[in-house]
């Protein structure tokens, strides 16, 4: 196994519980991930459709997620994801009474495709939850 850091490369490097939340390309670059974040907060805009980043975009090296959190993340071609969060969603939608979570789809690990909804799906977040009770 290669994997970079600081352009400088390491052999057989399983990168583990790092927090990578909001890089496009992270800092390690590794072809095994394990109980990492790369999520983003908020969604990349194409065409005018909200949509996941592509996380490694100059490099379609396929890699293996495991556990690992994809909110708003579309992962390489041909790589392998197990038990990770795949949710394509805006979080934290503000409106005048309440805070919401507004899920537009999913990253389909089967199909290598993003799967957006026609409709959005919202959910109330634990904000609101804490307020009826």
């Amino acid at each position: 196994m290669l994997a970079i850091f600081n352009r400088e490369r390491y052999v057989d490097m399983v990168v583990k519980g790092k927090n990578f939340a909001g890089q496009v390309t992270p800092k390690i670059i590794a072809e095994e991930y394990y109980n990492c974040n790369f999520s983003h907060k908020m969604l990349d805009e194409k065409d005018g459709k909200k949509v996941g980043w592509r996380i490694f975009p100059d490099d379609d090296t396929p890699r293996k997620f495991v556990e690992c959190n994809l909110t708003n993340c579309i992962p390489p071609p041909g790589s392998e994801l197990i038990n990770c969060n795949r949710t394509i969603a805006e979080v934290g939608i503000k409106t005048p009474t309440e805070e919401k979570i507004r899920v537009h789809g999913y990253f389909d690990a089967k199909t290598e495709k993003a799967v957006y909804f026609t409709k959005v799906k919202e959910y109330i977040t634990s904000v609101e939850i804490e307020a009826i009770k």
